[in-house]
């Protein structure tokens, strides 16, 4: 099994690719401390956790960049990024260390099922199926780590998490679906471009791909006895001068 280095595996992202992740993983992070408190007015009541129905809101910007990026692993590394976001911040929703797995998981989830499928989140169903995946995945830990809920309990609180990623989903594919009738230079909706990865100078090397292009090699005319590189060189002119000195050799004869 080959492991590939963090570095070589970003060198696929361009830095527009990494700008909209960043952006992706902020928004995500930004919206969870509004949507929450509003979520649980109408949640509260009724005995439902506020953070599996608002989950889908703020989950949804996983599926977003992955379906704008169309590359693998992008969910995860928006994850990622926002896990590293709450534990520096200390926002609302985290959970010390274990926000490190509450937060990736959701991502890990994503590209598993797209993965799974050979999808990039370019349509309707890969999308609502990705916004479930990651909202039952985080409401799952999110109870069963910190609040241990009973078995039923627990089932309910997934169901209601899974309703609400479906329709985070949704509107994910509502946005790309947006971006993609805009048609933005660089962006890869769905992975329909394919780029070519560059491969490195010493790979050439070692496989022999350094080839010089035919106008770099120049045909130089034979060096002579009176050859010059100079540009304004006229061969008849040197010829006279060296006809002009054996002039007086013939007549001496």
């Amino acid at each position: 099994m080959k492991f590939v280095k963090p570095g070589q595996y970003l060198k696929k992202f361009s830095i527009f690719d990494l700008i909209i992740i960043a952006i992706c993983a902020a928004i995500g992070v930004a919206i969870k401390p509004v949507i929450v408190p509003l979520v649980q007015i109408v949640t509260g009541p009724l005995f439902i956790p506020g953070g599996a129905i608002a989950g889908g809101f703020y989950m949804m910007w996983l599926v977003i960049g992955a379906g704008l990026v169309g590359k693998r692993g992008v969910a995860t590394l928006i994850a990622v990024v926002q896990a590293l976001l709450v534990l520096a911040t200390g926002i609302i929703g985290t959970h010390g260390i274990m926000t490190l797995v509450t937060y990736i998981a959701p991502g890990i989830a994503i590209d598993i099922l797209l993965l799974a499928t050979r999808q990039y989140a370019a349509n309707i169903f890969s999308c609502f199926f990705c916004g479930i995946a990651a909202n039952a995945m985080g409401t799952f830990l999110t109870n069963f780590v910190f609040f241990r809920l009973p078995a039923i309990p627990l089932i309910l609180t997934i169901a209601a998490g899974a309703l609400s990623g479906g329709l985070g989903g949704l509107i994910a594919w509502g946005i790309i679906k947006g971006f993609k009738k805009i048609n933005i230079p660089g962006l890869n909706i769905g992975g329909s471009k394919k780029i070519p990865v560059k491969a490195d100078k010493s790979e050439k090397v070692q496989n022999n791909q350094i080839n010089e292009p035919v106008s770099a090699v120049k045909d130089y005319p034979p060096a002579g006895k009176n050859f010059s590189l100079s540009a304004d060189f006229k061969p008849g002119d040197t010829v006279k001068k060296d006809e002009d000195k054996k002039l007086p050799d013939k007549q001496n004869k």
